[in-house]
């Protein structure tokens, strides 16, 4: 029976436990529904999209133009051509009727298709970047969340504590007042005390339930209301999302500006189609027809020039933008470094905090009790404790949300 009992509340220890796991709510989970709910990260999917039918659109330029038309005409012979239709089914000379397959390929515009492919490629590089620097602002502000609300619970934690202690005395200072060893007035100041208490609680409950409602539209996720948040250890990240997406704006501006020049290089295009054209007599019938042109552009390039500088331009000024926030980055880190070193060294002295104050309150109590000083000189002890308590709690806190947001910046 022993062995049994022993099974048993193993098993309900182990239930117990993973009931309160399915309740915590990890800022791993939190940033991964965050991203996921982010508006901005949709819309660099879209973008990424886009982008990738631009490509599409572009290698498509490799395939020749080719087209099944039929064509009929009444009247005056020619009067077809007009028709948008090509190769001898468009010819002058067709009287009446034509059906055939046409088509055409330029084939020296291979060499104008390549540098318009790389540049987009370019820019899906640099998309990407942004991507991930959404993110990581994504997984910021979820931390920031986190860090508001852990902060503000700490801090009702440590009032909770401190108001049951002040409950705790009052009922043992009731008897002494009753027994007239202490003044009624006494009595009244830890009721003070105490309703003070139970006032700021209350805003401090809805400065958490606001934090909380925060994450909540972050995540979209509900049970972060009124789930455990914990503070593990977030997949750390990308050191440096805009040095990416400049060397990627600088590969663009370089690829824009190889395709001005190749307008300068002429295009060849082929030409041809089959099929059956009814000719005016004495003209016979078309079966087939093939041409070559060889077409040698003059002033196509300026304009060219002037349009693909303004976007190879535009894109060396994205690229310094990553560059201010790379710098804007780096500040950061070293700051949040130089803060974090700070946090882990104010623990010792936090707890030493703590501990003086509680022996303070305690030597100060035992003399209340003695009716050797009034309530009125503990109340000063009472608020060193609670707000002690509090700061290493929050201390420790900041520290922690702290490495994480190393951590979510890729800082080594």
């Amino acid at each position: 029976m022993r062995r049994l009992a022993a099974i048993l509340c193993a098993a309900a220890a182990t239930l117990v436990s993973s009931y309160a796991a399915a309740q915590d709510f990890t800022l791993t989970d939190a940033v991964a529904f965050a991203r996921a709910n982010a508006p901005q990260g949709r819309s660099v999917a879209l973008l990424l999209a886009a982008n990738r039918a631009q490509r599409d659109e572009l290698r498509a330029g490799y395939l020749p133009s080719l087209n099944v038309a039929g064509l009929l005409t009444a009247g005056f012979s020619g009067s077809g051509s007009n028709l948008g239709v090509r190769g001898m089914i468009g010819s002058p000379f067709v009287n009446q009727w034509a059906v055939g397959l046409e088509g055409s390929w330029s084939v020296l515009d291979f060499t104008r298709i390549e540098p318009r492919v790389a540049a987009v490629e370019a820019d899906a590089s640099a998309l990407r970047a942004e991507r991930a620097r959404t993110e990581r602002d994504v997984a910021l502000a979820v931390l920031d969340t986190f860090e508001r609300a852990l902060a503000v619970e700490a801090n009702i934690s440590a009032l909770d504590e401190d108001l049951r202690a002040r409950r705790v005395h009052l009922e043992a200072m009731r008897s002494l007042a009753a027994a007239g060893t202490i003044a009624l007035a006494d009595l009244l100041q830890i009721e003070a005390g105490i309703a003070r208490g139970e006032t700021g609680r209350v805003m401090l409950s809805a400065e958490s339930e606001a934090a909380r409602a925060a994450l909540r539209v972050l995540t979209g996720q509900s049970r972060s209301a009124s789930a455990r948040l914990l503070i593990d250890a977030p997949p750390r990240g990308d050191v440096a999302p805009e040095a990416a997406m400049l060397a990627a704006r600088r590969e663009q501006a370089r690829r824009v500006r190889d395709i001005a020049w190749r307008e300068v290089l002429p295009r060849v295009i082929v030409g041809g189609s089959v099929g059956y054209a009814s000719a005016a007599p004495p003209r016979e019938p078309g079966a087939w027809a093939v041409g070559v042109a060889v077409v040698v552009p003059l002033t196509t390039f300026f304009a060219e020039r002037a349009r693909q500088e303004t976007v190879a331009l535009t894109a060396e000024a994205r690229g310094e933008e990553a560059i201010a926030r790379a710098q804007q980055m780096a500040v950061q880190i070293s700051e949040l470094a130089a803060m974090l070193r700070g946090l882990e060294a104010s623990r010792a002295p936090a707890d030493a905090s703590v501990r003086a104050a509680r022996l303070a309150l305690d030597a100060m109590e035992a003399r209340a009790r003695g009716g050797l000083v009034r309530e009125v000189e503990i109340e000063a002890a009472r608020v060193a404790l609670a707000q002690a308590t509090a700061q290493r709690a929050v201390l420790a806190i900041r520290a922690q949300a702290m490495r994480a947001r190393l951590a979510i910046l890729g800082a080594r």
